[in-house]
């Protein structure tokens, strides 16, 4: 069995929740796949960009939120931020829960960015911060069915700084944001849980926060995400990415590696024959695997 290398690298990710450096080297040598890159891509790898260009919005936030200049300046190169995000990643705000006193480096990054930007005169006065309250005119202005869109409510949510979350969810309680509004502000992927969660908590708004690639964290992104393979790529960037925020992905699926697969070299070959293909999300496919393979032969069982 020849797997292509995004396979190598799923399977390899989740033989390093297997626990066992034994059975994870005769997996390597039944799937025949370098056991090197256990840890995941490395920043420098040409395919992270791509991979970024697709992670989900949460994403996004977890890596913000380890406030490593060297991510930051590499998220910010992606240029999938709104315009409030990106120039508190430029001020050298802090991401982290809590917020340290302390400014993030940002050093070269903005620099650059002032660089790149210096003849672009719209770009120019869209960095003239709006106060709060010219912000929440213009997403009650724009979040409306009458004379509305969501495309202006998006442009004025995304306009948002850190430090003024507060005053917006100030506002929303006085008086609650229209529909599109509300929407826009949910798709912030900085968005306060408070607020977020007085937009709605039905299964439905759920379910099309998910689609939107908003997740309560990596938990609930390896239990809905799909489809697997996808997901197992996205994960192999946060060893660098996002380490702090890993071990709640790990902490999901090692109870089913170990459950399903464990040193069943079997269950290993179907779950690397599934992989590819697979449209449901990662334990989906895991325990799909372990039922294919059957049980372990009593020499290879735990």
């Amino acid at each position: 069995m020849a797997l292509d290398e995004p396979t190598a690298q799923g399977v390899r990710f989740l033989l390093a929740l297997v626990d066992d450096e034994l059975a994870g080297h005769s997996v390597c040598e039944r799937l025949r796949i370098n056991p090197a890159g256990m840890g995941g891509l490395v920043p420098s790898d040409p395919r992270v960009r791509r991979l970024l260009v697709r992670a989900p919005g949460s994403m996004l936030l977890w890596m913000l939120q380890g406030d490593d200049p060297e991510v930051n300046a590499r998220l910010y190169g992606v240029n999938r931020l709104p315009l409030g995000l990106r120039r508190d990643i430029l001020t050298g705000v802090s991401f982290a829960d809590p917020a340290p006193a302390a400014r993030v480096t940002v050093g070269r990054l903005a620099d650059a960015s002032n660089a790149l930007n210096a003849s672009n005169e719209e770009y120019q006065q869209a960095l003239t911060d709006l106060a709060p309250d010219g912000i929440i005119a213009q997403l009650y202005e724009a979040g409306g069915r009458a004379g509305g869109s969501f495309r202006r409510a998006r442009t004025a949510a995304g306009r948002i700084r850190s430090e003024q979350w507060p005053a917006v969810l100030r506002a929303h309680q006085d008086s609650p944001f229209p529909g599109y509004a509300r929407w826009a502000l949910s798709q912030r992927i900085d968005c306060p849980a408070e607020l977020r969660a007085r937009f709605g908590e039905s299964p439905r708004y759920r379910h099309r926060l998910r689609e939107a690639g908003i997740f309560d964290g990596p938990a609930e992104y390896v239990q809905a995400a799909a489809p697997a393979a996808e997901v197992l790529r996205l994960l192999g960037i946060g060893r660098w990415a996002y380490p702090g925020r890993l071990a709640q992905a790990g902490a999901v699926l090692r109870p089913l590696v170990h459950a399903d697969l464990g040193t069943h070299l079997e269950a290993w070959a179907v779950l690397a024959q599934l992989l590819p293909d697979f449209v449901g999300t990662l334990p989906e496919l895991i325990r799909t695997a372990g039922a294919i393979a059957g049980p372990a032969p009593q020499s290879t069982a735990r």
